[in-house]
């Protein structure tokens, strides 16, 4: 067997062996990609609850912007 007929032998293996791999891959990156999105939706959705929180918490203990201009002055005094 000479190496022409060895690569034109790896060349057809490897034409065979693609297909099913393709096929075998895309269900497990599919599932990736859906974790992924679920993962990231849930990430948005506590980031705005903690949001959410911070300005309840804001409008709770009165730190309304009016009243911010003479913190933010009283904090670059010190």
């Amino acid at each position: 067997m000479t190496t022409e007929d060895e690569n034109e032998n790896l060349e057809e293996f490897g034409k065979r062996l693609h297909a099913p791999d393709v096929s075998w891959n895309k269900p497990f990156k599919d599932s990736i990609l859906d974790q992924y999105k679920t993962w990231m939706m849930h990430e948005l959705l506590r980031q705005a609850r903690a949001e959410e929180q911070l300005a309840e918490l804001i409008e709770e203990i009165g730190l309304a912007e009016e009243n911010m201009d003479d913190f933010n002055s009283y904090i670059s005094v010190v």
